[in-house]
C-alpha cells in the first residue's frame, strides 16, 4: 500500500488475488459497516479483472498480461458508514476496458456517492510495422510483425492477427514500429495499369467478351476506366478477377 497526496492507492501485480465479495449481477458489493478504503478498492479491483478477462476471452486472446491498480478518494473518510452495503460500477460505457477506468462507488442508506477508477494496464501482442512502409506495399512477414504493446499506449484501432492484413496493400504509409489497423489496407490489385483484360459484357441476357486495356489499377469491385480494343471506346467497367473485369447497364 501507499499514500499520495492524501489520496489511497493500492497497486496489484498480475494476476490479482482474490477475496470474498460477490458479484451482483453488473455490480460488486461490500457488506454494511465496511468502511475502509482497501475494501472499496477491492470493489474495483475485482470488478475490472473481471472485465478484463471477460474482454480477452470474447476476442479469443490467450497471450496477454494485465494490472489493475484501482484508486479510491481520500474523500472517502468523509464518509458515513454504508448501512446497505457500497456498490462498485463502471461509470462510462465506453467498450475499452483498459488505460483510466472511471468508477462509481454508492450508498443509499444513507445516501451518499464517490467517484473512483482503475487504472489498467493490457498488453497484447498487436501487428506492427517491422520497417517503414510505403503507401502500395504488400503487408507480408517482411513489413509486419507481433509486438507486445500496453493497449492504452495505443491511439487507434489495432489488429492481433497478421493475417488479416496478409496480401493486403498500404493504403498510405506506416512508420516502423506503429500499430497497423484495417484502415491502413486495401485488398490487392488485381488490374495494373497498362495490363491486357477480358471485358465482359451482359445484356439482355446475352453474354459476350473483349478484350481491353486497363488505364487504371483497380482492385475487386473498383470501377476502373478501360480502353476497349474494338471500338477503342474508353468506358468504365468493374474488376471481378484478375485481369477481367464487367461493364454495367
Amino acid at each position: 500500500m501507499e499514500a499520495e497526496k492524501g489520496k489511497y492507492r493500492r497497486k496489484y501485480p498480475f494476476p490479482p488475488r482474490k477475496r470474498w465479495l460477490v458479484p451482483l449481477l453488473s455490480t460488486l458489493v461490500v457488506g454494511p459497516g465496511h468502511t475502509l478504503a482497501e475494501d472499496y478498492a477491492d470493489l474495483i479491483l475485482q470488478d475490472a479483472t473481471e472485465e478484463v478477462k471477460n474482454y480477452a476471452r470474447r476476442r479469443g486472446w490467450v497471450n496477454f498480461q494485465y494490472q489493475v491498480e484501482p484508486w479510491v478518494p481520500g474523500s472517502q473518510d468523509q464518509m458515513p458508514t454504508c448501512e446497505v452495503g457500497v456498490i462498485a460500477e463502471r461509470a462510462s460505457r465506453q467498450p475499452e476496458v483498459w488505460g483510466r477506468v472511471p468508477y462509481t462507488l454508492k450508498c443509499t442508506q444513507p445516501e451518499w456517492e464517490l467517484r473512483a477508477r482503475a487504472n489498467v494496464s493490457l498488453v497484447v501482442p498487436i501487428v506492427v510495422a517491422r520497417r517503414n512502409i510505403s503507401r502500395d506495399d504488400l503487408f507480408d512477414r517482411a513489413t509486419m510483425k507481433l509486438e507486445k504493446r500496453d493497449l492504452a499506449s495505443v491511439y487507434r484501432d489495432f489488429v492481433t492477427d497478421t493475417r488479416l492484413l496478409s496480401g493486403q496493400r498500404a493504403r498510405r504509409s506506416v512508420r516502423a514500429g506503429q500499430a497497423i489497423s484495417l484502415s491502413h489496407a486495401v485488398a490487392p490489385l488485381m488490374v495494373e495499369r497498362g495490363d491486357q483484360v477480358v471485358i465482359r459484357v451482359e445484356a439482355d441476357g446475352v453474354y459476350a467478351s473483349m478484350t481491353g486495356e486497363a488505364l487504371q489499377d483497380g482492385s475487386k469491385g473498383e470501377g476502373i476506366r478501360v480502353r476497349n480494343h474494338s471500338s477503342g471506346k474508353v468506358i468504365t467497367a468493374w474488376v471481378v478477377e484478375k485481369g477481367i473485369v464487367e461493364t454495367r447497364f
